[in-house]
């Protein structure tokens, strides 16, 4: 009884991943949020105020409605990209862990092979969460070698495949993922990024580090004022968390657990008073 009720704060704690949204398994990832819903959105744009529906359509009848609205809208517009539209307008979420770029995801690990197939899946029995309509693109620095005006109705195997340019990744530094979810008002965004070149992104001292983030590639210079020429968005926040955030990843499962156990101790004394039984 004692230790039961420990475990199921613990429990808890993981349940929140049955409600996660995927990541790329193929080439794989690296999370840098610990204690948090790893795959949960990068951040939100407020839809309707900064791309309008046009006449006669509404983003309010559906995620496929929602998702014909947006083609339609962001045709007329002066984006050439989703990834502009979206390093524009993006609000972050509320982590120190997360940048616009990658999310929730390291740029500062071991590089990656490229596959033949691109996989993306959330856990063993699903691909892309289907109510999350939406256009979505894979880009290798400058270069998008992937794009779909609706990621998750095109691609509703399990795990997700999606082809892409594999000849124009070669040579690439960062692998970079956009996709945009319009199920809802408040559009969310999921970002994910993968080096694909050992030691591309280093500390000032110029040794490879995970505990520092490189605010910006050298030499950059801005597509509406988010995208450089090596395919890297302007994100200044990417400053803001890794080094910290990489800090308290050492126990931190520990510290949780000895936490759940101690409450779930107190619990038990507690209502052992109360019905006698202690």
């Amino acid at each position: 009884m004692r230790s039961s009720f420990g475990t199921a704060i613990s429990l808890a704690s993981i349940m929140g991943l049955a409600q996660a949204h995927g990541f790329f398994t193929t080439p794989s990832v690296e999370f840098r949020t610990p204690g948090e819903d790893p795959t949960a959105y990068t951040g939100t744009i407020d839809g309707p105020s900064v791309l309008p529906a046009p006449p006669g359509m509404t983003y309010s009848h559906g995620p496929s409605e929602s998702v014909k609205a947006f083609t339609a809208a962001f045709g007329n517009s002066s984006f050439k990209s989703l990834r502009d539209f979206v390093m524009k307008h993006l609000t972050l979420e509320a982590s120190k862990g997360i940048s616009k770029q990658c999310g929730r995801t390291r740029r500062q690990r071991q590089a990656q092979p490229l596959p033949d197939m691109l996989v993306w899946q959330n856990g063993p029995g699903e691909g892309f969460t289907a109510s999350h309509e939406g256009p979505c693109e894979v880009w290798c620095d400058d270069e998008r070698v992937f794009q779909d005006a609706n990621c998750a109705k095109s691609h509703q195997e399990i795990p997700a495949k999606l082809p892409y340019d594999k000849a124009k990744c070669q040579g690439k530094k960062l692998m970079q993922f956009v996709w945009l979810a319009l199920h809802e008002v408040k559009w969310q965004v999921y970002t994910n990024c993968v080096p694909l070149i050992e030691g591309a992104f280093k500390d000032d001292t110029g040794s490879q580090s995970r505990r520092h983030h490189l605010n910006q590639y050298h030499g950059s210079r801005q597509h509406h004022g988010s995208s450089s020429p090596d395919g890297s968005a302007d994100d200044s926040s990417d400053s803001d968390g890794e080094a910290g955030v990489e800090k308290k990843e050492t126990g931190i499962m520990d510290k949780f657990h000895d936490a759940a156990s101690t409450f779930g101790d107190k619990f038990n004394q507690l209502f052992g008073h109360i019905f006698g039984t202690v």
